[in-house]
């Protein structure tokens, strides 16, 4: 009898443990683009996105435009990649030394930025000042102010992804536990057939004395 309780409870451990780890990535990721300048908390209002929100899947997601300039935004794992595909008439672009002039993009559901681990430009311009990233809150900032390049130039920016963003206060979903709900009511009635079986009292004296 003792190893059928073994058992049983053994049941309602293991129908609840994760059954595998898996790295966490953006792909599939539902997110918004934005564009700030001359501040960070200043919306531009020449700018859009050809989709917006997008969903990652490791492909061209958008375009976003700004004036008479255009980059592609491809999102994949866990970095996205920006190439000038449209430079203006002259085939290059400089964007005006303030203190922040670049896309800003949010994470609306899945998995977060993280942090930014990797910053690799490969841009046409002189002077050129540096380019910078960082993530504040659910947003990637990626700041290209003082820097410029020419149709074919690209900045690539790797994170390390953090965890899902938390969902809107409105709509917090009732924890799931997935597929370990049978194993466990299985689990835990076969730990009670067995303690019916045990004993020939009601089930009340059960409940209040076994």
């Amino acid at each position: 009898m003792k190893s059928k309780l073994r058992t049983a409870l053994a049941c309602c451990i293991l129908s609840i443990a994760p059954l595998s780890a898996e790295a966490d990535t953006l792909l599939g990721d539902t997110i918004s683009g934005s564009y700030s300048f001359p501040c960070v908390s200043c919306v531009y209002s020449h700018f859009s996105y050809s989709t917006n929100p997008f969903v990652v899947d490791g492909t061209v997601e958008t375009i976003l435009t700004v004036d008479n300039t255009q980059w592609s935004v491809n999102f994949n794992e866990s970095s996205v990649l920006l190439t000038l595909i449209v430079a203006g008439s002259s085939g290059s672009v400089f964007y005006t030394d303030d203190p922040f002039n670049g896309p800003v993009f949010t994470v609306l559901a899945g998995n977060s930025f993280g942090s930014v681990n990797q910053i690799s430009p490969s841009l046409h311009c002189t002077p050129c000042t540096p380019v910078t990233a960082f993530v504040s809150g659910d947003s990637l900032f990626i700041n290209w102010e003082g820097a410029g390049g020419n149709t074919g130039d690209t900045i690539e920016i790797g994170f390390a992804v953090g965890g899902p963003v938390s969902p809107p206060i409105s709509s917090v979903p009732i924890p799931n536990v997935g597929t370990g709900l049978p194993g466990l009511v299985l689990g835990c009635g076969l730990l009670g057939w067995w303690r019916r079986r045990r004993t020939s009292r009601p089930l009340i004296d059960v409940m209040r004395f076994g």
